[in-house]
């Protein structure tokens, strides 16, 4: 089980990026939050395990109304969600 913050640069909002990332993350059982940034990207925090955050990553990379420019991962603590959110 691992955390990572994830920001997603590029043509990332206005798209349905945020609720994308939050159906596959319920999808595969991850927990945490994304909510937009006022540069225009999009933030996220994903925990579960490591081959699941990097398949969900995937797939919003290759997400055909967005486009993703750059994605930087950190590792984060560990913490108590008990489900994916979408910040407003």
């Amino acid at each position: 089980m691992i955390r990572k913050k994830v920001i997603f640069s590029g043509k990332v909002q206005k798209v349905g990026f945020r609720l994308e990332i939050h159906c596959i993350a319920h999808r595969m059982k991850l927990t945490g939050w994304v909510k937009n940034l006022e540069d225009g990207s999009v933030e996220a925090e994903i925990q579960g395990e490591e081959s699941r955050i990097n398949f969900l990553v995937h797939c919003m990379q290759s997400l055909k109304r967005a486009s993703v420019k750059k994605v930087t991962m950190i590792d984060v603590s560990i913490k108590d969600d008990e489900n994916f959110t979408i910040v407003r």
